[in-house]
């Protein structure tokens, strides 16, 4: 078999093209000793991350396609690569990558080689590498925690075989975990069946290959809506807060009219009218306060008109007797 050309996002093309290839080389099968489905996935991610510090960014759907193998088979064999220290395993957010450990002694004797790969592994755990990246407890019993609070126990044995099946520790963190997705899936289609029965059946569909392919996309479609929800809370607050803040300025209306004294027609309202100058009133929800309009009629003009000049003829003569 021949090299792949890189690729800078695989995981964007599930299929390889008939013309693609990737190279076997002897000191895999030679010194590393690899056979099977670790001597393919090894070739695959060295064509791409060969220098031990470019990472492989391929999901496992995307090796389980290019190589024709199950998506359990390609978690099960990432995992033995990943103990044995020919590969690196960094998880970032729920998208896990790999990088080859730099081969710096394959024209060593075979010897040496296994003393250098043993170095490696020693150098990666004291220096906090992917390996040594891990909880203050096991996963099995994060995994454990987190069926626990979904509504159903297992064992550690039980687990430990669940964990086997291609769960990745990061779908166990945060909300809207692997667990919790399972338990959605009893409780929606068995709610009727017998604690024991619904047990059963939670950890029988912990290791179905189609539950765990089916689970990113479902915890995307929960984090969406979770935002949207709290879009919409946080929009019907505002709108609540809106909704009395307007009430206060209703109720702390003018209730008199500050042109001339006069009471103001239906005060509480969103509008106001002085009975006698015509001065009109009014709520402005978009500001937030009261405002008013001189009066714009020809009757409560002339009124106001009125009322002046008879004001200003009393100041000249004095009240009438």
């Amino acid at each position: 078999m021949g090299r792949s050309p890189v690729n800078s996002n695989p995981s964007n093309n599930y299929s390889r093209k008939d013309e693609n290839f990737i190279t076997i080389f002897g000191w895999m099968t030679n010194r590393l000793k690899l056979s099977g489905n670790e001597l393919l996935i090894y070739a695959l991610i060295f064509s791409f991350a060969k220098d031990g510090v470019t990472e492989f960014h391929g999901s496992a759907n995307y090796i389980a396609s290019a190589l024709n193998m199950s998506r359990r088979t390609v978690v099960s064999t990432l995992k033995s690569l990943t103990n044995n220290g020919l590969i690196k395993k960094k998880i970032t957010g729920r998208y896990c990558h790999y990088t080859v450990q730099p081969v710096q002694n394959l024209h060593n004797t075979c010897a040496n080689f296994a003393h250098h790969i043993k170095d490696i592994s020693k150098v990666d755990i004291e220096s906090g590498g992917s390996s040594a990246r891990k909880p203050t407890t096991t996963t099995v019993d994060i995994f454990i925690k987190a069926c626990k609070k979904a509504g159903f126990s297992l064992d550690k044995k039980k687990a430990t075989k669940a964990l086997s099946a291609g769960i990745e520790p990061a779908w166990l963190e945060g909300s809207f975990t692997f667990p919790e997705y399972v338990a959605g899936i009893i409780q929606e289609n068995y709610a009727d069946k017998p604690l024991e029965q619904k047990r059963k059946l939670f950890i029988a569909l912990l290791t179905k290959e189609d539950r765990i392919d089916a689970f990113p996309q479902w915890r995307q479609n929960k984090k969406a809506e979770a935002v949207a929800q709290e879009k919409h809370h946080r929009k019907s607050s505002a709108d609540l807060e809106c909704r009395q803040k307007l009430d206060k300025l209703r109720k702390a209306g003018p209730q008199k009219c500050g042109n001339c004294g006069e009471a103001i027609l239906a005060p509480g309202s969103n509008r106001g009218i002085c009975t006698s100058c015509g001065f009109d009133y009014f709520l402005n929800e978009g500001k937030g306060e009261w405002e008013f309009n001189k009066p714009i009629s020809l009757s409560a003009e002339f009124r106001q008109l009125t009322k002046g000049r008879r004001q200003k003829e009393t100041e000249k003569t004095g009240p009438k007797l």
